[in-house]
């Protein structure tokens, strides 16, 4: 039903007689949505019924055409509708209907009026109803997410057009009125209930309500449960390094789609001997084994024991052959600092006085470069160093001081094999020399920031 000209898709004549002056308010019908105080009002004609009453015809069996189809016509564009008040109603306001003809073009109908009583309108909406869920995931790991179509839920309390600053207001301050919580928002199951609960400040707004509302869980995709006693059986992980500061090698022989996965070890870098090592399980490693469809079972815990990493004694002090090593020191101290030809005078002789021992259990992973070589020193854990001041002299009865500097000796890589001892075959030496831009002061404070203490005899 609507106003408009009006098509009638069936042929015959049609004989128009005239039964009088009618009402169109007798064939309108009223319709009230909306909330309490800001309901809305929406009419319908039934022009139809008010042509078949007017020109009693059957529109089954006859078409108007010519003048009796012109008549039809100018009753359609005779008259208009008002209604007071469209808007802001509530149950039990009136409403009236208003219906004005244009008299120069229709005799058929006449002016009138009609009033209607508001009714049937909600206290307040449930914005619950207006939410929805969905579910993705694996079943048992599945997640929940929600949405609430704010669009439609404006809708069906201002309508289509309400545009006006007043509303624009009373929406805003709608949307900030209410709050969503879900009691389960993941690890979930294919039919579990989730419920979405809607909290309401009704400072704010009346015209929504707090409400709950339950879904079932649903559409979670079938996974394989990933067990402890097959990753312990499938992975092959190998320790290297110095204890404490140990790195996992692991070898991975699971068939596809997990053969390429790259399991990870927690704390890796900083294991030890007798350690318990186990799988890293972050929500990214899950993440990455869901989207393979694996989940893993329940307390999945599989370990694998640090054993065959270096020993490095924590304090020098702990090297039942620390004195071994000194030695060695010293004996590489006369060698980079033999004299030579010191009875010539275009010899050199070289006075070196004992600083202080240092000693570093673990490398401190800084930048550390030899003056000396311009390459790295130092880079392992299980250092000892003696730091010496030296004066090189001129060769001959009229000796002169030719220079002064600050020498570094030592050793890296002292590892303990048994009975606390240090293997010494196993140690690499190295130099590092200061000139005398550097005092003494400065390179012990240097090496200090590479993590060296000093040895207490």
């Amino acid at each position: 039903m609507r106003k408009g000209i009006l098509f009638f898709g069936l042929i015959g004549l049609l004989l128009l007689t005239a039964c009088g002056k009618t009402e169109v308010t007798d064939y309108i019908e009223v319709e009230f949505s909306g909330v309490e105080s800001v309901g809305k009002v929406n009419y319908s004609i039934d022009t139809d019924q008010l042509l078949v009453d007017i020109f009693d015809v059957d529109f089954e069996s006859d078409f108007p055409e010519g003048d009796a189809l012109e008549e039809m016509n100018a009753v359609m564009d005779g008259y208009k509708v008002k209604v007071e008040p469209e808007n802001g109603l509530s149950n039990g306001d009136k409403v009236t209907v208003t219906v004005s003809v244009d008299k120069d073009k229709t005799k058929k109908i006449k002016d009138s009026k009609k009033e209607f009583t508001v009714e049937g309108l909600d206290e307040s909406l449930d914005v619950a109803e207006f939410a929805s869920m969905t579910f993705e995931g694996l079943d048992s790991q599945g997640k929940a997410e929600y949405s609430i179509d704010e669009d439609d839920l404006i809708a069906a309390i201002f309508g289509q057009d309400g545009d006006d600053a007043e509303t624009e207001e009373e929406i805003s301050r709608l949307k900030s009125a209410y709050t969503v919580e879900v009691d389960q928002e993941d690890n979930l199951s294919n039919g579990d209930k989730v419920t979405l609960k809607i909290t309401v400040d009704e400072d704010q707004t009346k015209l929504i309500k707090s409400s709950e509302r339950e879904f079932t869980v649903s559409d979670l995709g079938e996974s394989t449960v990933l067990t402890e006693d097959e990753v312990e059986k499938n992975l092959v992980v190998n320790f290297n390094g110095t204890s404490g500061k140990g790195e996992a090698k692991i070898d991975n022989t699971f068939d596809s789609p997990l053969d390429y996965f790259d399991f990870q070890i927690e704390n890796d870098g900083e294991l030890k001997n007798g350690d318990e090592a186990t799988i890293l399980m972050d929500k990214e490693t899950q993440d990455q084994l869901h989207s393979l469809d694996y989940i893993v079972e329940k307390d999945f815990n599989p370990v694998f024991k640090v054993k065959g990493l270096d020993e490095i004694a924590e304090k020098a002090t702990d090297i039942s052959n620390l004195d071994d090593i000194k030695r060695m020191i010293e004996e590489e101290l006369k060698r980079e600092y033999e004299d030579l030809y010191p009875d010539d005078s275009f010899g050199h002789v070289y006075e070196t006085t004992e600083e202080k021992f240092m000693y570093r259990q673990f490398d401190s992973g800084k930048n550390e470069t030899s003056t000396f070589t311009s390459t790295g020193i130092a880079a392992d854990h299980g250092n000892l160093i003696g730091i010496y001041s030296v004066n090189k002299y001129s060769g001959g009865d009229d000796r002169k001081l030719e220079g002064e500097f600050t020498a570094v000796i030592g050793f890296s890589g002292i590892t303990i094999v048994e009975d606390d001892k240090a293997d010494l075959s196993e140690m690499e030496s190295f130099t590092d020399e200061r000139d005398d831009t550097y005092s003494l002061e400065s390179v012990i404070q240097l090496y200090e920031g590479y993590g060296y203490t000093e040895v207490k005899k």
